[in-house]
């Protein structure tokens, strides 16, 4: 073992490089703290703002890549030391078959020992499916890793399912969110580069294949490399799988350690018996009919008259359930097919058994037992309560993985060859499952390697200190940092590795870092920089002396070798660089304390003085022409204008549900017509089928039995006489078994118990729901519906002739009538509903005078309120359908300043309702961000640099407007209207 030694001279060739600092005076070596810049002109002009008299310097933009390019640096470092399964990776995607691949890259995919190789790529040990060979499943399983890792960075799921839950506006603002996201790095896409097509029955996430053949190989560097380093760590790992005792990198001496983490194979047969036998026996089809009633009372009703006798074959009970399958499940497409139909899947690819409770998976899988000599063992005689289910269930034929047989078989009834195939599978997926956990240790192995060999000259170096330091601290305890007279001035590290060479230049680092980084760092840069001239209204002296302080006691600490984390002899210089971001003392109060307070407090003020115009009694009034441009007059127009938007009103509603799969929640009915298409217009007819039975009988027993209880309650009534099947008081030749065609479950709720349903609250409805409820309320408006029964009356809202009326008869339900949403059929009871308050107060309103004369702080001076700035106005308005600019200017510079409303509590409401959205995004840092991005006008005469600012521009316009070109606030961005705050003028 040979550990390295950190000796020799400082390299006089580094003093003619440009660096930060030179550590020791003496001869004697020590870290290197020179920062290399290669052939970079750091005096450079890289950006400049406000028309060139803001400038940003080649040498202060590179540091600011240096300090944010750690990541850059240890990836680039983990794609030369895996390379090879970089490329290997990167090849399977595109290989479908193995004979595409050299023997070494199919070597690579192996695990071996001692020349013995776990498997060959022909077998089909791994998935168990003689179709199937282990190269393919290994290439489907890395396939599917890809998939996800797409699926959930363009639309941030891992699974189709929930992909299917959103709305085509919604998946395009994922969409465009994703592409101006990446255009921010360097990355452009454009929408049809992001399709994806349904997944197979053997994956639950969208399929992006297409984007898996080399053109975005910037999108999935990260996943390729996490797949490189399973690969290496899969091999590496195998070598100690089955080593009790090991020898490891962290060894001083030739002793072996105890395995205790990474010890998964153990020699012992019955270690891998256990396994199987726990978990891999039950793999398998399972053939089963599973019938799920809601109640007994259903249950006994459509089993009354079913028997089953001791002499009943398999074939009789089979026939029989699936009698009561079809009879109960009658709008099902498979109640028609042979019972052969019905198979759960269930090994560790999918477990179609996860659709149904635990319970009753345990039940088919476990509980009912496949016996030909007594088959009653094998099916329920009579519905059974599980999970507030009544259940009957069939377990007809099992084909269990193992054998293809129906029996179960224990290992020591395995045949040899199976054993072994079992043996390969179990050890393979231990190896999967632990490689994660590995992965570290195995990249800490191979540098230790690296350190410790009998050459020197093929160490990794890094020649940067600050990504020295970083990746030493982050990934590594084994890499020795260089000495100085290693130092190269053009490179940031360099590395020799199975016999290749790996250089990575300043060059690239600058280019790689630029796209990554540029626009983010150059915005930054100088909005800090503008920030900064606010320093005397927002940054006072002790303020400023404390941030001096707190940073010469964080630099003494240094100097004396104080600080835990860094050595003296890593450079004050670099020190500074990596903890504050700024290579030199000025700079970090500057900008990392002085104008990052600046720039919070300059986004987070939203009221200026510049409102207020001084009168020659030394008295304040708001400036007039405020009312006609300007912020406040923007935020005026566009909150008066959803003047007409203001409802209240008091809603409940039926809910019509089917729950197809049993698991006791409301199914998605798009979903499941999805599936039975052809279903739609019987399925529809009979929602409002069942709804017109439920509204006349809720109208019968009001007129003859309830007079004085509200239709919900009466709703409520007819609930629980629906689940109990019970005649129909309107009509005793029928029961409420009749309308079950469907299975549909009935449920009632006060939507607003706790009061009315206002525009604010009906957000926390889903979509479909709050436009129906939206609807409801204007065309009650528009129709200036009085006969609300006082105890409530059924409304519905047409949603092809967008007429809404009061039920009069059942025919005014229809399909096209009823909400329907993710949780089924709606038809709402309206209670009552109010038109908005005016936003009118005179000064008879006001017999105290209260509001003739509010005091409104528009200014505070943190130092000296003697300079406060007040204004005195009155908040009078005559219009009844707008507020006033003075309503606005009082509501506004109070809401800012944390102050109480002076405003009556009625103009307060309504001014919520109508602003705070409008403030809220008007004040937001995005919103913020663009309007300073605008008024800085970055530019670049390097073009590549020129179209990062142009991307960070279009990332903030997007985000202000959540990616949504139909949001209302469009227009606040790409309008006309002026949104510069009175301090930019």
């Amino acid at each position: 073992m040979k550990l390295k030694r950190i000796l020799g001279l400082a390299s006089l060739a580094a003093a003619s490089a440009l660096v930060l600092a030179s550590c020791g005076d003496d001869d004697s070596s020590s870290i290197n703290s020179s920062v290399p810049y290669g052939t970079l002109d750091l005096d450079a002009t890289v950006a400049t703002a406000l028309n060139g008299e803001l400038k940003l310097n080649n040498k202060t933009y590179y540091n600011k890549l240096r300090a944010s390019g750690a990541s850059i640096v240890t990836n680039k470092i983990k794609k030369a030391i895996f390379s090879k399964e970089l490329d290997l990776v990167k090849k399977i995607l595109v290989t479908s078959s193995q004979s595409g691949l050299t023997e070494d890259e199919k070597n690579m995919l192996i695990p071996t020992k001692n020349n013995e190789k776990l498997f060959s790529l022909d077998g089909h040990e791994l998935s168990l499916d003689s179709s199937v060979s282990n190269y393919e499943y290994i290439r489907n399983q890395l396939i599917k890793a890809f998939n996800s890792a797409l699926s959930n960075a363009i639309y941030s799921i891992s699974s189709y399912e929930s992909l299917e839950d959103y709305e085509a506006n919604e998946i395009q603002t994922k969409i465009n969110k994703f592409i101006t996201e990446k255009a921010r790095i360097g990355q452009t896409y454009t929408a049809s580069d992001l399709t994806y097509q349904e997944p197979t029955d053997d994956s639950d996430v969208p399929v992006f294949d297409h984007l898996l053949d080399g053109t975005f190989d910037d999108l999935l560097e990260d996943t390729y490399i996490v797949q490189a380093q399973y690969i290496a760590a899969q091999n590496a790992l195998y070598q100690i799988a089955d080593e009790e005792y090991i020898h490891s990198y962290t060894d001083s001496d030739d002793d072996k350690s105890k395995n205790t983490q990474f010890y998964i194979y153990d020699q012992d047969e019955d270690y891998l018996k256990d396994i199987y036998e726990s978990t891999y026996q039950t793999y398998g089809t399972y053939h089963a009919i599973i019938i799920q009633f809601d109640s007994l009372k259903i249950a006994s009703s459509y089993t009354d008259g079913l028997t089953f006798s001791n002499t009943d074959t398999l074939d009789d009970v089979k026939a029989k359930y699936l009698a009561l399958y079809n009879n109960y499940y009658k709008y099902k497409p498979e109640a028609s097919c042979d019972a052969d139909a019905f198979t759960f899947v269930v090994n560790s690819e999918k477990n179609d058994l996860n659709d149904i409770s635990s319970s009753i998976s345990t039940l088919v899988k476990d509980t009912l037992e496949e016996n030909p000599d007594d088959i009653s063992k094998q099916y329920l005689a009579e519905a059974r309560n599980i999970d507030n289910k009544y259940v009957m269930a069939l377990k007809f034929d099992t084909s269990y993985d193992v054998n293809g047989s129906s029996e179960e078989t224990e290992w020591d009834d395995l045949s040899d060859d199976l054993k072994e195939t079992y043996k390969i599978k179990i050890k393979y997926d231990l190896l999967t499952n632990y490689r994660n956990s590995y992965v570290s240790k195995n990249l800490n192995e191979i540098l230790y390697e690296i350190e410790n060999n009998d050459n020197d000259e093929d160490d990794l170096f890094i020649y940067d200190p600050v990504f020295e330091h970083s990746f030493k601290n982050s990934y590594t305890d084994v890499y020795n940092e260089i000495d100085s007279n290693k130092f190269n001035e053009n490179l940031i590290f360099s590395l020799e590795y199975n016999g290749v060479n790996y250089e990575y230049s300043v060059t690239d680092f600058y280019n790689d870092a630029s796209k990554a980084n540029a626009s983010n760092i150059i915005y930054n840069y100088f909005q800090l920089e503008y920030a900064y001239n606010y320093y005397d209204e927002y940054i006072d002296e002790d303020t400023h002396d404390d941030n001096v302080d707190t940073l010469d006691s964080t630099i003494e600490k240094f100097n004396n070798g104080e600080n835990s984390n860094y050595s003296t002899d890593y450079g004050l210089e670099n020190f500074l660089l990596s903890q504050y971001g700024y290579d030199n003392k000025d700079d970090v109060i500057k900008y990392y304390y002085d104008a990052s307070n600046c720039l919070k407090k300059y986004q987070s003020t939203k009221v200026f003085k510049e409102w207020a115009i001084e009168n020659p009694d030394n008295s304040y009034s708001y400036d007039p022409e405020i009312a006609n441009e300007g912020i406040l007059c923007n935020i005026l127009n566009f909150g008066n204008n959803k003047y007409k938007d203001l409802f209240n009103i008091n809603l409940d509603h039926v809910l019509i549900y089917i729950d197809d799969d049993g698991d006791g929640s409301p199914d998605d009915p798009e979903k499941f017509l999805s599936k039975n298409a052809i279903l739609k217009d019987d399925f529809e007819a009979d929602v409002a089928d069942l709804l017109k039975a439920v509204y006349d009988e809720a109208i019968y027993i009001r007129e003859n039995y309830a007079k004085t209880k509200t239709l919900y309650e009466i709703i409520a009534y007819i609930r629980d006489q629906y689940d109990l099947g019970e005649k129909l008081l309107s009509d005793n030749t029928k029961s409420w078994d009749d309308y079950k065609t469907y299975n549909f479950l009935l449920k009632c709720e006060q939507l607003a118990s706790s009061g009315d349903i206002t525009q604010s609250s009906v957000n926390n409805f889903v979509e479909p729901f709050k436009n129906y409820v939206i609807n409801i309320y204007k065309t009650c408006v528009q129709n200036k519906v009085t006969d609300t029964y006082k105890y409530g009356t059924f409304y519905v809202y047409d949603n092809d002739t967008e007429v809404g009326k009061v039920v009069d008869n059942n025919t005014d339900i229809t399909p096209s009538s009823l909400c329907a949403t993710s949780f089924g059929y709606h038809l709402l009871i309206l209670n009552s509903y109010d038109t908005p308050e005016g936003t009118d107060y005179k000064e008879s309103d006001d017999p105290s005078q209260i509001q003739s004369a509010i005091k409104v702080l528009v200014y505070e001076d943190e130092d000296d309120e003697d300079n406060n700035i007040y204004v005195t106005t009155n908040s009078y308005n005559d219009l009844e359908d707008e507020v006033s600019i003075k309503q606005l200017f009082i509501y506004y510079c109070q809401k800012n300043m944390g102050q109480n409303s002076s405003l009556d509590s009625k103009i307060q409401n309504i001014m919520s309702s109508l602003f705070d959205e409008a403030i809220t995004t008007y004040t937001s840092t995005n919103f913020q961000n663009y309007l300073l991005i605008n008024y800085l006008n970055i530019d670049s005469t390097n073009n590549e640099i020129k179209s990062y600012i142009e991307a960070e521009k279009d990332y903030y316009q997007y985000v202000t407007i959540s990616y949504d070109d139909e949001s209302e606030y469009y227009d606040w961005v790409f309008g006309s209207l002026d949104w510069t705050r009175p301090d930019q003028k």
